[in-house]
C-alpha cells in the first residue's frame, strides 16, 4: 500500500476497510444472537418466555458468540483464502443439499432440512482434524462427504418421520 498511496490516504483507506469489516461483524453476530433467542430458545425451549427472559438470553448469546468468534479468529489463523474456504465450506455442506433437494424433491420436510443443515455444519467444523487421520495419501475436501452424507441423512430423515408429521387433510 506504501507503493501507491502517501500515507495519509493509505491510512484513510485501512480505516475505511477496517470500518467495512468491525460493522460485518457486529451485524453478523447480532443476527445469530438473534436466530439463537428467537428461533431456538423461544420455539424449542421456553415458549411462553417473557420479554425480560428473551433480553437476557440475548445478552448471554452475543457474548457466547463473541467469544467463540474470538476463538475462532486466534486458534484459525491462515491465510484469507483459507478462512474463506471454510466458511464456504460450511455454508455448502449446510444448506447446499437441502437447496437441491428442495428443488426437485417433495419429500423433504422440517426434519429432515433441520438434521441436514445441523450435520453438514458440523461435518464442515470438524472434518479438517480428521481429515488427515483417516486419509493418509489423498486429501478429501469436507465438501464432497459432507455434500452427500447431508443428501443421503435429509433424505433419510425425511422419509422416517414422513408418516408421523405428515399434514393430512
Amino acid at each position: 500500500m506504501q507503493d501507491f498511496f502517501a500515507p495519509f490516504f493509505g491510512g484513510l483507506i485501512l480505516c475505511g476497510i477496517l470500518a467495512g469489516v468491525i460493522s460485518t461483524i457486529d451485524s453478523q453476530i447480532l443476527v445469530i444472537a438473534s436466530i439463537i433467542t428467537d428461533d431456538f430458545y423461544r420455539r424449542w425451549v421456553n415458549c411462553e418466555a417473557s420479554s425480560a427472559v428473551l433480553l437476557q438470553v440475548f445478552r448471554i448469546s452475543i457474548i457466547c458468540v463473541a467469544i467463540f468468534s474470538g476463538l475462532v479468529a486466534i486458534y484459525l489463523t491462515g491465510s484469507v483464502y483459507e478462512l474463506v474456504w471454510y466458511a464456504w465450506t460450511g455454508l455448502g455442506c449446510s444448506f447446499g443439499p437441502l437447496v437441491l433437494l428442495s428443488l426437485f424433491s417433495k419429500s423433504v420436510n422440517k426434519y429432515g432440512a433441520f438434521v441436514g443443515i445441523l450435520f453438514g455444519g458440523l461435518f464442515a467444523a470438524f472434518w479438517k482434524p480428521f481429515e488427515s487421520f483417516f486419509f493418509t495419501r489423498e486429501i478429501i475436501p469436507a465438501m464432497i462427504p459432507g455434500f452427500f452424507g447431508g443428501i443421503l441423512l435429509i433424505l433419510l430423515v425425511s422419509m422416517f418421520t414422513e408418516k408421523n408429521y405428515r399434514y393430512e387433510k
